[in-house]
C-alpha cells in the first residue's frame, strides 16, 4: 500500500466534512448572509470537490476499489446521461428532472462521503498489515 493513497484519502475525507462545516460556520456567524446562497455554494463546492475526486480516483489501482466506488461509478455516469436524455425527448420536463437531480445528487454525496470513510479504513488496515509483514519478515532473516 502506497502511505501517499492514505494522505490523499485524508487530504479528500477532510474536505468533505470541512466544507460544509465552513459553510455553516460563515452563515452562522453572518459573513453569508443568505441560508440558500450558502447551500447552494456548498452544494455546488462539495459535488464539484466530489466529482473532481471521483475522476482521481479512476488513476487508483482497480484492486482497491471497493464495490460500492464501482458502483457509484456507473450512477455517476447514469446520472449525466438520463437527464440529459429524458430533457432531450421531453424539452418541457427540465424544470422535473433538474429538481430530482437536485435531490439525488445530495443523496448521492452522503453516499460518497460514507463510501470515503470505509475506503479509508480498508486502506489504512491493510497498510498496517503490510507493515506487520515487513516487520516479521525482517525478524525472521535476524534469527
Amino acid at each position: 500500500m502506497n502511505p501517499s493513497l492514505i494522505r490523499n484519502k485524508k487530504f479528500d475525507l477532510a474536505g468533505q466534512i470541512l466544507i460544509p462545516v465552513l459553510l455553516l460556520m460563515l452563515y452562522l456567524t453572518g459573513i453569508v448572509r443568505e441560508s440558500v446562497q450558502a447551500v447552494g455554494s456548498g452544494y455546488f463546492i462539495l459535488g464539484g470537490w466530489q466529482l473532481i475526486s471521483s475522476l482521481v480516483h479512476l488513476s487508483v489501482q482497480r484492486a482497491l476499489w471497493s464495490s460500492a466506488r464501482k458502483l457509484y461509478n456507473w450512477l455517476l455516469i447514469a446520472t449525466i446521461i438520463v437527464p440529459i436524455i429524458i430533457v432531450v425527448v421531453d424539452n418541457d420536463s427540465f424544470i422535473t428532472v433538474g429538481l430530482v437531480v437536485l435531490g439525488w445528487t445530495a443523496i448521492m454525496a452522503v453516499y460518497y462521503l460514507v463510501m470515503s470513510i470505509i475506503e479509508h479504513n480498508k486502506w489504512k488496515s491493510l497498510e498496517i498489515e503490510q507493515l506487520q509483514n515487513a516487520f516479521n519478515e525482517e525478524s525472521d532473516e535476524t534469527h
